[in-house]
């Protein structure tokens, strides 16, 4: 199991800086569901960097300690130990959408997201339109959704903070955690020590 340091280090700055590029192209595309099929480069390489980020951290979290997994394996790992998860809603902050990244986990075991993901993975000229602010958004959710339960893992093993030093500038979880910000935690320290 990953410590609270080597997963900021190894794993939460990465999702940051993805989370930021994204965040990026809202400045082009306002995030709506009005523009979800909007489809570009930038989204094709941003689900193509999220992907492989996911596939990765998928390794991670399920304890596959090899080069290859599947997603049918992640799957099955997550019905197993977190079935859960396929009720799991990601809100973005300031526009107000829901997403539920897994929500389909149980029934067709095909996530759209990563079908997106792979299907422009290996022949993007026909599954161009399919590099969709939907299909980013979701698998953007879906990398943050693990890390942040990864990190409550880790806080619950090791009894360190549950909450990022950095937290989301997109998302957030209704889940229940001990503090609800660094600058709580910060100001709690302080009152500890005077």
């Amino acid at each position: 199991m990953l410590n609270r340091q080597d997963f900021f280090r190894t794993y939460w700055n990465y999702y940051l800086m993805l989370e930021k590029r994204f965040s990026t192209t809202l400045d082009y595309v306002d995030l709506s569901e009005s523009n979800y099929q909007t489809f570009s480069n930038e989204y094709a390489s941003l689900i193509l960097t999220i992907g492989s980020e996911l596939d990765n951290f998928f390794k991670e979290y399920c304890n596959i300690n090899r080069d290859h997994g599947n997603m049918k394996e992640y799957i099955r790992y997550l019905q197993q130990t977190d079935p859960n998860i396929k009720d799991e809603i990601i809100h973005t902050k300031e526009r107000y959408i829901d997403i539920c990244p897994f929500s389909t986990i149980n029934e067709s075991q095909q996530l759209s997201w990563w079908y997106a993901y792979t299907s422009i993975k290996h022949n993007r000229t026909e599954s161009f339109q399919k590099a969709s602010l939907e299909n980013c958004l979701n698998i953007l959710a879906a990398l943050y959704l693990l890390e942040n339960n990864m990190l409550l893992k880790i806080a619950k093993e090791t009894n360190e903070l549950d909450i990022p030093n950095y937290p989301s500038i997109l998302f957030y979880t209704n889940k229940q955690t001990k503090y609800t910000s660094m600058s709580e935690v910060v100001f709690k320290e302080i009152q500890t020590y005077q």
